[in-house]
């Protein structure tokens, strides 16, 4: 939670932020036709700046590959989170 008058800074993300953002929405919004948006993700989650992050998460049981990237390329930059608490209210 914000004090009064405390300002956050507000990131904009870059070109290929935002496209692995589309990539990660549109596999969740096209149920029926998921296999290639997951032969895509499988590809592009080995090499884009998030990889270490997705593997990170993959890591905890039930995350699988989709669910890793979608937390990944949505929150972005994780050293937002400076609390204790912060990440695992997530959850």
């Amino acid at each position: 939670m914000l004090s009064l008058g405390e300002v956050t800074e507000v990131r904009i993300p870059t070109v290929e932020q935002e496209a692995l953002r589309d990539l990660s929405r549109t596999s969740l919004q096209a149920p029926k036709a998921l296999k290639p948006f997951d032969a895509r993700i499988d590809v592009v989650a080995e090499t884009c700046e998030y990889a270490k992050v997705i593997n990170a998460l993959k890591c905890l049981r039930g995350v699988d590959l989709t669910t890793a990237f979608g937390l990944a390329v949505e929150t972005g930059d994780w050293t937002r989170f400076t609390g204790s608490t912060s990440v695992p209210t997530l959850a």
